[in-house]
């Protein structure tokens, strides 16, 4: 459904403004254990007949939803556009802006709609979208409407079992002409004769007799009728029908929060610093989002650069006091769950003092958009932002001389990835061919390092989540990762979950390509493996994996353990 409506959505927009178009990973599918839900498509009007000049609306409605519509890409036709031209749409569900796109034709004869991210009555009849059209000629034309695909809001396509449209007369505005004011009604050629006061009022002749009061007041010969047929009560031996298992109950939106990492950092006067924008909790990657980064003081600090991971189309707006970045992007290839950066913001010092940095909602929105690379949306619970603090860099001001750190060897990467994944590693990644640890389901933790973390030491960003498989719980006891040797350490073990055999578990170290710090989709192939190890544990068995990312060749790591750590 979705490469449908990413489809139209890159046609209508075209060139360089479909970067403001969220839409979704191109690889996205309905998942296939859920069944589709059917339901049909009608179009419902209060005022099918009016005259030419005037506009009446018809609502496009899916009849029965289970699961609310959360996408939607559909052409709305009139038959005679010499009788009514089509002027206005309005989208069901309220998606963002930049989640959708009307494109009505130059005549007016039909309008093509497609959205994503729309938020919808979960159950029932739902109106999809609500045409405006105006008369334009005497006559009558039919409106049909041509379905692409409908979504629940959690990703599953609606079987359509039938669509049905609906007509439009258009008078030409002529009606009867009223009587005209100015000519009197005739008065009647012979009046009504008053009655003649001479005559008196003539009294009854017989008086209405009173009732006598020895004579009781007979009863009803006939009683009110009981219903011959009691209102029957319900069969116990009849069960209340169970909902049909082939309709999926719809899942709630993940829920999940953001946060600008590191939580504070020093930068002098004219040089910058960076921050990533996180998100804490995964549930099927993140394929796009919609926000913005706000400096709170511009006399400290401002925005100067903004870089997105991985997005196959973006739109970044810096505004020019540099106090806010407002950003879209799509097509996002990341990680499935865990912690892991997705935007990078660069912030420059401008004079002495401390300012805010945090994650607002993009300009015209309410809150922060985020969808994971199924299209549903996050419920994005909170966000958690950052402080920059500046200085001159002498006088007064001067921090304190660092101590000198190891130099790190001359040919260490300048960035790089370490993973932790079920299996055997993986020589050469490429997402396009599906051949990346998240889309083969067994990535458990990464660490990714900078730079500027190799050069000055730093730990780097690891990702965290629970992993199980085939009846084996895997945790890893920490990461580390030496800056001026190249190498980086986890200790594992496994347990049992239910009928665990065994599990196969792999180190392996890759060099970030030229002009990369981090994950990016489109240049993952470009990812070269420096070393790996591989070792198969049992219940209750414990090592530390070893990589050193150092090496121009792969090298065969040994294993060893820290104390209070067995094999």
């Amino acid at each position: 459904m979705y490469k449908d409506i990413i489809r139209g959505l890159t046609s209508a927009k075209g060139g360089a403004a479909a970067v403001t178009i969220l839409m979704l990973v191109a690889s996205v599918v309905a998942p296939a254990a859920m069944a589709a839900p059917s339901t049909g498509i009608t179009v419902q009007t209060a005022d099918d007949s009016i005259d030419v000049g005037e506009t009446t609306t018809f609502e496009v409605v899916l009849e029965n939803a289970n699961g609310g519509v959360g996408a939607y890409g559909l052409t709305v036709s009139l038959d005679d556009a010499s009788v009514g031209t089509i002027t206005d749409v309005g989208l069901g569900g309220a998606p963002p802006s930049s989640f959708s796109d009307v494109s009505i034709s130059a005549d007016g004869s039909s309008a093509e709609i497609d959205a994503v991210g729309a938020d919808t009555a979960d159950s029932g009849p739902v109106t999809v979208v609500t045409v405006t059209v105006e008369g334009a000629a005497a006559g009558q034309t039919d409106l049909s409407v041509d379905v692409s695909s409908v979504g629940t809001e959690g990703g599953v396509d609606y079987a359509i079992t039938g669509v049905s449209g609906a007509s439009l007369t258009v008078g030409d505005g002529v009606s009867t002409p009223e009587p005209d004011p100015a000519t009197p009604t005739p008065e009647p050629a012979t009046p009504t004769p008053e009655p003649d006061p001479a005559t008196p009022t003539p009294e009854p002749a017989t008086p209405t007799p009173e009732p006598d009061p020895a004579t009781p007041t007979p009863d009803p010969a006939t009683p009110t009728p009981e219903p011959a047929t009691p209102t029957p009560e319900p069969d116990p031996a009849t069960p209340t029908p169970e909902p049909d298992p082939a309709t999926p109950t719809p899942e709630p939106a993940p829920e999940t929060t953001l946060h600008l990492g590191p939580s504070s950092d020093t930068v002098k006067q004219g040089k910058t610093t960076t921050y990533d924008v996180v998100v804490d909790s995964a549930d099927g990657g993140v394929g796009g989002a919609e926000m913005a980064i706000v400096v709170g003081d511009t006399d400290v600090a401002t925005i100067t650069e903004v870089r997105i991971m991985g997005a196959d189309e973006e739109e970044v707006d810096i505004s020019e006091d540099g106090s806010r970045a407002d950003l879209t992007y799509t097509g996002g290839d990341t990680y499935d769950s865990g912690s892991f950066s997705i935007v990078e913001v660069t912030v420059e010092g401008q004079s002495n003092g401390e300012t805010d940095l945090s994650i607002a909602p993009a300009a015209g929105n309410g809150e922060v958009h985020l969808l994971n690379e199924e299209g549903t949306g996050y419920d994005v619970t909170g966000t958690t932002g950052a402080t920059v603090s500046v200085h001159s860099g002498g006088g007064d001001d001067a921090e304190p001389t660092p101590e000198p750190t190891p130099e790190p060897p001359a040919d260490g990467p300048d960035a790089f990835q370490i993973d932790l994944v079920e299996g055997e590693p993986i020589q050469q990644l490429d997402p396009d061919a599906g051949e990346t640890y998240h889309k083969q389901d067994r990535f458990i933790v990464a660490l990714q390092i900078t730079e500027e973390e190799r050069q000055g030491g730093g730990a780097g960003s690891p990702m965290t989540r629970t992993y199980q498989a085939d009846g084996c719980e895997v945790t890893y006891s920490w990461l580390s990762f030496d800056n001026t040797t190249g190498v980086s350490e986890v200790a594992v073990s496994v347990s049992d979950a239910g009928d665990c055999e065994g599990i196969t578990l792999s180190y392996v170290g890759y060099e970030f390509p030229d002009g990369t710090t981090s994950w990016d989709a489109e240049h993952a192939d470009e990812q070269e493996l420096k070393d790996s190890m591989t070792v198969t544990l049992q219940p209750g068995e414990e090592a530390v994996l070893t990589v050193d990312v150092t090496p121009e060749e792969p090298t065969a790591a040994s294993i060893s353990a820290p104390a209070g750590i067995g094999l």
